[in-house]
């Protein structure tokens, strides 16, 4: 009985082993100076950082999306919608896990997500209170702290949004699943008996007695069949992805080795054409369009009106089929609106084309400086031609403007007078601005 008390001389090492990596993280912790960090969870406020208007706008994104959200992986285009004030900044993230998955795949989805996380935390801790190994209660409490510590930092920040945080924070929980749901050491300390079919009385085997204690299931060739064809299907839109930006990544750095865009276009264009067919992503799309887009000025610039044409046909092609895969995104309506304007330019003969699209990007990204801004100038110096309804449109989009962003008729003051003389011509139409409603 005496023994018992005393423990047995592998706990007792196991104990002395985890004293000595407390003491050692302590002191590296110490010696690393951990002041700078208390004083900055003491000294700043997040509110300051814009996470609180970050996510007022996301939640009314979620208000407006409420069942199914806007989609996996879209919040960075959505959020564009829900912005206020333009801060020049594009936000990938929520900064705010369970937000942003709400966001995305709906208050149920989201909140399934949510309790799942919550859920695999209790049960682990559940588990943990239930075990007696020494070696199991370290290992699992470990897990179990950064399993918890992620997802309480999800409340203020995209951790799991990051890919090697989220193999991090399913390592850890895998490896404490796996140390604390074991059937061996449970709470008194003894392993589960194991059944052994055809053992007697005596303890003696029959012959071909196998021990099954703790033999892994069996599975079945249909499961495995499923298994494979599922991670079939998950892999092959990541390695698509992952040539596309390999060809993207090749063609940057060929094109800041060129001399000129026009010498090097065929070159330029051969990767970015691999890029597209490699993956179905807008943005491998965009940049073709972009590069179509140069070449055309480069006509332009030379005389040559057929062939910046022809480059604005192909740019607004690719534009079309970019916005075909991302019809949430502002970018890809935007440029091709300034597509439009060099068609025949100075002729603006598809002047009506870009004003939809211009006016599609800015119900994308109602409050872009650069879309408001090149609405407002456009509309204005196209005023004399402008039908009733579009003189309401670009009186609306200016005072709402206005209104967010004081500085605006300056700005709108500076960008008229790269194209005019005088700011007579820009005083003449807010001076006949319709009437607000």
């Amino acid at each position: 009985g005496s023994g018992r008390g005393r423990g047995r001389p592998g706990d007792r090492r196991m104990g002395l082993i985890v004293r000595v990596v407390v003491m050692a993280v302590l002191a590296v912790a110490v010696w690393l100076g951990i002041g700078p960090v208390i004083k900055r969870f003491s000294e700043v406020d997040v509110t300051a950082e814009g996470r609180r208007t970050f996510y007022r706008n996301t939640l009314d994104l979620i208000g407006d999306f409420p069942l199914a959200g806007t989609g996996k992986g879209t919040y960075v285009n959505a959020y564009e919608m829900y912005e206020k004030v333009d801060d020049h900044l594009k936000l990938s993230f929520a900064h705010n896990d369970y937000l942003e998955y709400a966001a995305e795949n709906g208050v149920v989805g989201g909140g399934a997500l949510a309790v799942a996380g919550v859920g695999l935390a209790v049960w682990m801790a559940a588990m943990w209170r239930r075990r007696r190994d020494p070696f199991a209660k370290g290992i699992g409490l470990g897990a179990l702290l950064g399993v918890a510590a992620i997802l309480i930092h999800g409340f203020t920040d995209f951790n799991l949004q990051i890919p090697a945080n989220a193999v991090y924070f399913t390592t850890l929980a895998m490896l404490g699943a796996a140390v604390l749901g074991s059937g061996r050491a449970l709470a008194r300390g003894h392993a589960p008996k194991a059944r052994v079919p055809g053992l007697n009385k005596g303890g003696s085997h029959k012959k071909g007695d196998t021990y099954q204690g703790d033999m892994p299931p069996r599975v079945s060739p249909f499961s495995a069949l499923i298994a494979g064809l599922l991670a079939v299907a998950l892999f092959a839109p990541a390695l698509r992805d992952y040539l596309g930006f390999r060809w993207l990544g090749s063609y940057r750095r060929a094109r800041s080795e060129a001399r000129s865009v026009e010498s090097a276009f065929p070159r330029l264009e051969a990767r970015l054409a691999r890029a597209v067919a490699a993956s179905p992503r807008s943005v491998f799309r965009v940049e073709l369009a972009r590069l179509y887009v140069e070449m055309a000025r480069v006509s332009n610039d030379a005389g040559r009106d057929e062939d910046r044409d022809v480059f604005c046909d192909r740019a607004i092609a690719a534009y079309d089929k970019a916005i075909a895969a991302n019809p949430i995104d502002a970018a890809p309506p935007f440029e091709a609106g300034s597509t439009y304007l060099l068609y025949n330019y100075p002729l603006m003969t598809y002047q009506d084309r870009a004003k939809d699209y211009y006016r599609r990007a800015l119900v994308l990204k109602p409050a872009d400086e650069t879309i408001n801004l090149t609405v407002c100038f456009l509309y204005f110096a196209w005023w004399p031609t402008l039908e009733d309804a579009e003189r309401g449109y670009a009186a609306e989009v200016y005072r709402r403007m206005a209104a967010r962003d004081p500085a605006f008729p300056a700005r709108l003051e500076a960008r008229w007078k790269l194209s005019f003389p005088t700011l007579d011509g820009l005083r003449a139409v807010l001076g006949e601005l319709p009437p607000g409603r």
